[in-house]
């Protein structure tokens, strides 16, 4: 997902997912990487999260309440100080108009649920 360990500072990663197992299931892999984890249960908490966590990338599930993964990506992609921040979506659907969409909003990569490790 985030490649291997490498001779540099841990990753920051900000997830954003309403389902709290996935949240957990993600939490745990990143963690035994190495990898800081910071988690919301929304697009809404996240852009909140976002400038004090400063995350070096964002892991968003794309189906969520309120702001979904699509529309945090677009306010991400607006703003010039947090456009840099790659953003990756988790989602348990599949089809190319995911794929098309995550690309158009800027996302850099669609990963399917469950994340496999």
């Amino acid at each position: 997902m985030l490649g291997a360990q490498h001779e540099r500072r841990p990753t920051t990663v900000l997830i954003a997912d309403n389902r709290a197992e996935d949240r957990r299931q993600l939490r745990v892999v990143l963690e035994g990487m190495g990898h800081t984890v910071v988690e919301t249960s929304n697009g809404q908490e996240a852009l909140a999260s976002i400038r004090t966590a400063r995350p070096d990338v964002i892991v968003s599930a794309v189906l969520m309440p309120g702001v979904d993964g699509f529309e945090l990506c677009r306010q991400l992609q607006q703003d010039p100080d947090l456009r840099h921040v790659p953003c990756v979506f988790t989602t348990a659907t599949s089809g190319p108009q995911y794929a098309e969409l995550a690309q158009d909003v800027g996302a850099v990569r669609l990963i399917l649920k469950p994340v496999d490790p």
